[in-house]
C-alpha cells in the first residue's frame, strides 16, 4: 500500500493550522523529526519511471527562469487555483501543469484547461477524495484513461468544473469564510456540466509513456522546466507557511511540519543571495504574493520531495 502522508493527516492540516492540540490520530509530525525519516513517510512508492536529462546541458541553465516570461501566449501558467473545502493540491497541480503543458507543446494553439474535478472522481486508483491522492497514478491515469476539460469552481468553459468553492486559507481580512476540509469523496460521472459538451470528445491525454518523475539534483528539475515547462511537486507544508507573505520563504525554528503538499513549481532565481524555486498554489490568489511563493534551495527542511510530470497527445 501507498504510504501518503495527506491521507493521515490532511484534515488537521487544512482546518486547523494555527491550532496547537490535534485529535490523537491527526497529529502533525514532532519538530525533531529528522528529514530523512518523513521523507521516508510522505514520498509516494514510485510507479512511474525517471527522465534524466543530458548533464552536459547545465551550462545552458540561467540563474532565474520564469517560465510566464518564458512562454507569455501560454496564460494557464500564471493562473491560481483554490482546493477550496477540498484537500486536492495533488490534482489541482497536476492538472494545473497538464494545461501548461498543452499550451506549451502545441506552441500555443492549444490553450485548454484540465479537469481537477474529472481526475477527482474518476481516476479510482489515485483518488481518496477530499482527503488526499496519488500524483504518480495521476499522471499515468492521463496518460490510459484520459481527464476531460474544464476550470475552476463556475468556470463554464470545458466540460466538469471544479466543484468546491473558494475561500480563506487563514488570510486576515479576507471575506472569504474560512476553509473547513469536507470528507467528500467525489464520484466519477462521465457527463458534462452542460449539454454543449460531449464528455468523450472533451477527453485529453497524456502521450503513451511520457508519465515520468525526475531525479531531485537541482539541474535535472530546471533542465525539465526549461524543456517542457512547469512540473508537479512534493513539499512539505509547514505551519507558518500558511502565513508567507513574500520574499524567500524557508521554516521559522519553532514552526513544525504538518502534511505532504502539491505544488506546481515554474521557475527559480536568486533574491538576496539566496536561490530559490518559484511556485504556484492552491490556495487563491489571496493568499502569498498573490498565490505565488519562492522557497529555499539550499534549505534542506524544505527541499523537493518529488517531481512529476508528462507530454500532452496533441
Amino acid at each position: 500500500m501507498k504510504i501518503i502522508l495527506c491521507l493521515a493527516l490532511v484534515v488537521a492540516s487544512h482546518a486547523l493550522p494555527k491550532a496547537d492540540v490535534y485529535p490523537p490520530h491527526l497529529t502533525p509530525f514532532r519538530v525533531s523529526t529528522p528529514m530523512d525519516q518523513l521523507q521516508t513517510f510522505i514520498r509516494p512508492v514510485q510507479t512511474l519511471p525517471t527522465k534524466v536529462h543530458d548533464v552536459s546541458l547545465e551550462d545552458t541553465i540561467p540563474e532565474s527562469f520564469d517560465a510566464r516570461e518564458q512562454w507569455p501566449d501560454c496564460p494557464s501558467i500564471g493562473e491560481i487555483s483554490d482546493t477550496g473545502n477540498c484537500w486536492a493540491p495533488w490534482a489541482l497541480s497536476a492538472v494545473s501543469v497538464m494545461s501548461d503543458r498543452f499550451c506549451i507543446h502545441s506552441k500555443g494553439e492549444k490553450k485548454i484547461k484540465v479537469s481537477a474535478e474529472d481526475l477527482l472522481g474518476c481516476c479510482q486508483d489515485c483518488s481518496l477524495g477530499c482527503l488526499g491522492g496519488y500524483p504518480d497514478t495521476a499522471w499515468d491515469h492521463w496518460v490510459k484513461n484520459g481527464i476531460v476539460t474544464g476550470g475552476g469552481y463556475g468556470d463554464t468553459d470545458g466540460c466538469k468544473a471544479y466543484a468546491y468553492e473558494s475561500c480563506n486559507h487563514y488570510v486576515e481580512g479576507s471575506e472569504k469564510a474560512t476553509c473547513e476540509v469536507l470528507e467528500d469523496q467525489p464520484t466519477c460521472v462521465k457527463q458534462c456540466d452542460s449539454s454543449s459538451f460531449n464528455y468523450e470528445n472533451e477527453l485529453t491525454f497524456g502521450k503513451n509513456g511520457s508519465a515520468y518523475a525526475l531525479s531531485l539534483e537541482d539541474a535535472q528539475i530546471q533542465l525539465e522546466i526549461m524543456t517542457n515547462g512547469p512540473v508537479q511537486a512534493e513539499i512539505v507544508l509547514y505551519r507558518d507557511f500558511y502565513d508567507y507573505k513574500s520574499g524567500v520563504y524557508q521554516p521559522a525554528a519553532d514552526t513544525f511540519p504538518i502534511v505532504l503538499h502539491f505544488v506546481k513549481v515554474i521557475g527559480w532565481g536568486v533574491e538576496n543571495g539566496t536561490p530559490y524555486w518559484l511556485g504556484a498554489n492552491s490556495f487563491n490568489t489571496e493568499w502569498g504574493d498573490k498565490g505565488f511563493f519562492k522557497i529555499s534551495r539550499e534549505v534542506k527542511s524544505i527541499r523537493l520531495l518529488a517531481i512529476f510530470g508528462g507530454l500532452p497527445e496533441l
